[in-house]
């Protein structure tokens, strides 16, 4: 059932959102959460988000997007105040209110602490790393979840699978959907290797690329906590490759929807892609992209080329140049794409909290 705002949450109800953000660890696990309180605040309530975020343009979208912040200034497990000052910004929030746990240096210890004095929390898992969970509702969202046997606390829900993927407003209620057609002699391929890209591997296509010349036009975002900009100028100016930079993108959705090829890191942002349907090349950078990357290559929806540790130029090089030639793998690796999920995923999630 469809619940609408006016069903629902009154102002005072919620979110309470714990995740970090920094060059390390990127900021998927905070733009996840943030799509699970777009949700929740379009149906009346108010969402807050508690962490390390060690970037000012990330907060200011937090807060563009109308929830709160609440700093911490040193994570679990280096510091116990981490659970005090959640816990203290969840004792204010009224009955219905809901803490959602996103990281996985919050362990088993971390989570029992959360939940004896809050019931309702809600953890966000990947790796299925932890020998025991804790909370009353465990969320993962990725491909081939639905096999992972949880030990989780008696009466937890488990929500597993694409059918609960958090996608951004932008991208669940895009139109931004177009056609792959034939190769008329322009391709355009965007780069985006998440928030952070602390290996750099922006870089390391835009060398390997280059031999492509004009045969494509290659437009390369960078994220908020991306560290590298002085290589990318430096590559610029000792280059003849034409490439576009673009940060602080506002409008992803419809940047996506614009280019032919899209090369990103396996994250959460490949249900963005996945959700306009456009062809999709993974360079996976942390090992917890590893699953997702290689379940959607088994679904011929994205190919896979490896680890950033381990990637080449050849083979950048090589699985773009046939892209770029064979209109019906792109055509292919779209409608799979387009098949994975419906885009209600973070709907479904929200009718589960507040039930």
């Amino acid at each position: 059932m469809e619940m609408k705002t006016e069903d629902l949450l009154g102002k005072d109800k919620t979110l309470i959102i714990r995740a970090d953000a920094n060059s390390k660890i990127g900021i998927g696990h905070v733009m996840r959460c943030l799509a699970l309180a777009q949700e929740w605040m379009d149906r009346g309530g108010r969402a807050i988000v508690v962490g390390k975020i060690a970037n000012t343009t990330l907060v200011k979208k937090i807060r563009n997007l109308g929830l709160e912040y609440e700093p911490i200034d040193v994570s679990y497990p280096d510091s116990e105040n981490d659970a005090q000052i959640l816990l203290q910004v969840a004792k204010s929030a009224p009955a219905g209110s809901w803490i959602v746990l996103d990281g996985y240096f919050l362990d088993t210890i971390y989570q029992k602490r959360i939940r004896k004095n809050h019931p309702n929390t809600l953890v966000i898992d990947d790796c299925h790393h932890l020998k025991k969970y804790d909370a009353a509702v465990i969320l993962n969202q990725n491909l081939g979840a639905e096999t992972i046997v949880y030990n989780v606390n008696e009466n937890a829900i488990v929500l597993a699978g694409s059918k609960y993927v958090l996608l951004r407003k932008e991208f669940r209620t895009s139109t931004a959907k177009h056609p792959v057609t034939a190769n008329d002699g322009h391709i355009s391929v965007l780069v985006s290797m998440g928030g952070a890209d602390a290996l750099n591997v922006s870089l390391t296509i835009l060398q390997a690329l280059q031999a492509l010349g004009n045969k494509i036009e290659l437009t390369l975002v960078v994220g908020p906590a991306y560290p590298h900009r002085h290589s990318l100028d430096h590559f610029a100016q000792n280059s003849t490759f034409n490439f576009n930079i673009k940060s602080n993108v506002e409008n992803m959705a419809e940047l996506i929807a614009e280019n032919d090829i899209i090369i990103g890191a396996g994250g959460s942002s490949c249900w963005e892609v996945c959700s306009i349907g456009r062809p999709l090349v993974i360079i996976t950078t942390a090992d917890n992209q590893i699953r997702i990357s290689e379940k959607l290559e088994e679904a011929a929806a994205a190919v896979y080329l490896g680890s950033a540790e381990k990637i080449d130029h050849e083979t950048i090089y090589h699985a773009v140049k046939f892209l770029v030639k064979d209109t019906g793998k792109r055509q292919e690796l779209s409608r799979k794409a387009l098949e994975i999920f419906d885009n209600k995923g973070v709907s479904r999630v929200v009718d589960i909290l507040v039930e």
